[in-house]
């Protein structure tokens, strides 16, 4: 199951990769790819997530409803 605390991890991820950089700026040429893999694992998570609730939501209304 995907998590909020899964995109924590990956987020702590990102922060390690750039502390280790000293790079913070994702438009900057030389931020870590690590670092933009895991921002796009991340958002992609987040989006997964609220798909997965929303879909959640609208079963649930159906068995209310029924």
């Amino acid at each position: 199951m995907i998590s909020i605390a899964q995109c924590r991890v990956v987020e702590c991820g990102i922060a390690t990769e750039e502390q280790r950089a000293g790079i913070f700026d994702r438009a900057d040429a030389k931020y870590p790819v690590l670092a933009m893999a895991l921002a796009t694992r991340r958002d992609n998570l987040k989006v997964t997530i609220a798909a997965l609730k929303q879909r959640l939501a609208t079963i649930s209304e159906g068995h209310a409803i029924g």
